[in-house]
């Protein structure tokens, strides 16, 4: 491909580096980004040649790196844990660009007051080949040459004029594909039903899909004109329409799908709990909500370290789960709100049963 980032003088620093960061990572290098100006903060990213990586922030500043442009690219809920520490080096010339759902301009803006620009990308997995669509949205005095110069070899770019749409635009583009994926897999599986093999049931279905979406792009039509050049009276297509289009059933599925995974951005960013205080809960907001108890859904052996500021009684390694009520489910803070830790395996006790 083009190495259209081989003048890129930007040094990056991206905090996570999970499917989507890392592929557009991916597609930048391939773009020609100097690796040695690239630098990875994330525990278990795969490290990309030439590129500096660390396991934790700490380690990246102790390095003595720096970067004129921060990407967000962890889970949402983790962004409390680092922002105090971004705060500091995300001031003069440096771009934050964040891919967090759920995360909105005003709340980087908070977070990070002394960033030139604040910039908002919703971009989807179609990005590691070039394919993707990315939605973009900044507060601040951007360079935007270069954030577009950023974004071309991901794919299209579509810039909105505020972030009021971008949890709508996260899952309708940014969910889209695994959407895609899904109905594909349900044509497939329909084949498969009829008598095709497995094989080829999914070879045909994604070859359909596939020059049909091609077909729509480059032919500049609405995709009604094109069923109609498809379907005639009657025919085979218009039975398959027929039940497809009976009582709108299709669109209002597909609303429901979106309307879904749009409402869940308003969750996913919730900030992480900061220590549970003698009426409830202080988060990392400096927010505090009275609470009567506190349900913490672990997993399997989670790391643990994100629990040590929440004042528990440790016994080994683990939270203590013996408490004054005697019920062998909840830890008590040294506040005295208690905490029921439900996960699995056998280091948070019967809880995880």
């Amino acid at each position: 491909m083009t190495k259209t980032l081989g003048k890129f003088a930007g040094r990056m620093l991206l905090v996570g580096c999970g499917n989507m960061a890392g592929a557009m990572l991916d597609r930048w290098l391939a773009a020609g980004l100097d690796p040695a100006r690239v630098a990875i903060v994330d525990p278990v990213a795969a490290p990309r040649e030439g590129t500096a990586h660390f396991t934790a922030l700490a380690d990246w500043r102790a390095a003595g790196q720096a970067a004129d442009w921060i990407m967000l690219g962890m889970k949402p809920q983790q962004l409390g844990e680092v922002a105090g520490d971004l705060a500091a080096v995300a001031g003069g010339e440096v771009h934050l660009l964040s891919i967090l759902a759920g995360v909105s301009l005003a709340d980087l803006a908070v977070r990070f007051p002394e960033a030139r620009a604040q910039v908002r990308i919703l971009p989807n997995l179609a990005a590691r080949i070039g394919a993707g669509v990315s939605a973009v949205t900044s507060t601040g005095d951007g360079d935007s040459a270069a954030i577009e110069a950023l974004l071309k070899p991901l794919g299209e770019i579509v810039a909105l004029p505020d972030d009021g749409m971008m949890d709508l635009v996260t899952a309708f583009t940014g969910s889209g594909p695994a959407f895609v994926f899904r109905l594909i897999e349900a044509y497939a599986a329909a084949g498969e039903r009829l008598g095709l093999s497995g094989d080829d049931a999914l070879k045909l279905a994604t070859a359909t899909f596939s020059g049909a979406a091609a077909l729509l792009a480059r032919s500049g039509e609405k995709p009604g004109a094109l069923v109609a050049q498809v379907a005639s009276k009657g025919g085979t297509t218009q039975a398959g329409l027929d039940i497809l289009d009976e009582g709108g059933e299709l669109v209002a599925l597909m609303t429901n799908v979106l309307r879904a995974a749009r409402d869940r951005g308003d969750l996913v960013a919730e900030p992480m709990v900061e220590r549970l205080t003698e009426r409830g809960a202080r988060w990392a907001d400096g927010r505090e909500e009275p609470l009567d108890a506190v349900v913490w859904a672990t997993g399997f052996r989670p790391a643990l370290a994100h629990l040590r500021g929440l004042g528990l009684t440790w016994t080994d390694g683990h939270p203590a789960t013996e408490t004054p009520d005697g019920s062998p489910f909840a830890v008590r803070s040294a506040d005295g709100v208690p905490l029921w830790l439900l996960g699995y395996g056998d280091w948070c006790g019967p809880a995880s049963a």
